[in-house]
């Protein structure tokens, strides 16, 4: 057997999250007996600039999100006959509303009192900044590739302004408060997977479209902290103002996101094949073609494995007959 044409494998794994759920309270403390405290998480003051924090924590989920959409174009056709064959007649427009949930979200949160990432002023700067960014990459892609929606309703459908919206309202969301909980991250990318699911099923984008609204939608919510970081000279620019600290003893939990894109040999060859014993060859011939997998994996642990809060004290106490005193060894577990 012949190959008339390389094989090529594309495997875009665009968004590993690790995801952790921790607390401050849930610290490693060593009690020495000359009453020196060790605390792990208690970290020096992380004195860093924005550009030093965008070059750590800029989030690069957003670039193969955007690879992943202009791979998969030519498949736009394919994508939107699994539509058509399994919801021709799906029409409901509640992404309208979705898109903006993770941001309604962000700032009830905000307003009922727990602290996130960011001040007011630092929030409200950083959210323009990123719905601006967004809707000039959005819309400047628009009007100058000029492509055609799939119900032909107008000559705009790439990227899609929805998903970009979505994904840029849940990166936000992300930011502020992923760390306190990995549920809000969760359910913000819910909402926006959703929002761009929907674009679909409405048949008003194709699935490159989405892909790379969504990349869109992260980086710009990227730069716009970047910018506001700068307005701002935010000094505490990690997470969480250096507060955070993972080790192995923290859960596990994770979610992340893969897409490949296969494109295989356009014809096999094979040894000829007889209608019969002593018949006339078949010319039978395998063509094969070009294959697009998602996939979504992740664990949440409700419990520490090991919880790493032990403490150990040594204490010498001396007898009041003036005997050499008792070393006493306390070790406590706590689950």
């Amino acid at each position: 057997m012949t190959l008339s044409k390389t094989f090529i494998l594309i495997s875009l794994s665009f968004s590993s999250q690790l995801l952790h759920a921790h607390s401050n309270s849930d610290s490693l403390y060593i009690h020495y007996k000359d009453s020196q405290l060790l605390n792990r998480t208690a970290r020096p003051t992380l004195q860093v600039n924005a550009r030093e924090s965008f070059r750590k924590e800029f989030s690069y989920m957003g670039i193969p999100f955007i690879a992943s959409g202009l791979i998969v174009k030519k498949r736009n056709s394919d994508f939107r006959t699994l539509r058509n064959r399994f919801q021709p007649a799906f029409h409901l427009r509640y992404d309208d509303y979705t898109q903006y949930v993770p941001l309604a979200a962000t700032w009830g949160l905000k307003l009922a009192g727990l602290e996130g990432r960011s001040s007011w002023k630092e929030l409200t700067v950083s959210n323009v900044f990123s719905a601006a960014l967004m809707a000039g990459f959005v819309n400047a892609l628009k009007y100058t590739t000029k492509e055609t929606r799939p119900d032909n309703s107008s000559n705009n459908s790439f990227p899609s302004g929805h998903t970009a919206t979505a994904f840029m309202c849940a990166t936000i969301l992300h930011k502020e408060y992923g760390m306190i909980s990995p549920w809000f991250s969760i359910g913000g990318y819910t909402f926006a997977g959703l929002t761009g699911i929907t674009r679909q099923l409405n048949n008003r984008h194709w699935i490159g479209d989405v892909l790379v609204g969504a990349g869109i939608g992260m980086i710009s919510t990227d730069l716009g902290y970047f910018l506001s970081d700068l307005i701002f000279k935010r000094k505490y620019t990690d997470t969480w103002k250096g507060k955070t600290d993972y080790d192995r003893y923290d859960a596990p939990s994770f979610l992340s996101f893969s897409m490949g894109a296969a494109s295989g040999p356009s014809l096999l060859r094979t040894a000829e094949l007889y209608d019969t014993e002593n018949g006339s060859p078949l010319g039978m011939k395998l063509k094969a073609g070009t294959a697009t997998t998602v996939s979504v994996e992740g664990a949440y642990f409700f419990q520490y494995i090991l919880r790493n809060r032990w403490t150990t004290e040594s204490s010498y106490a001396s007898n009041n007959r003036g005997h050499s005193g008792r070393k006493q060894e306390i070790f406590r577990y706590g689950w």
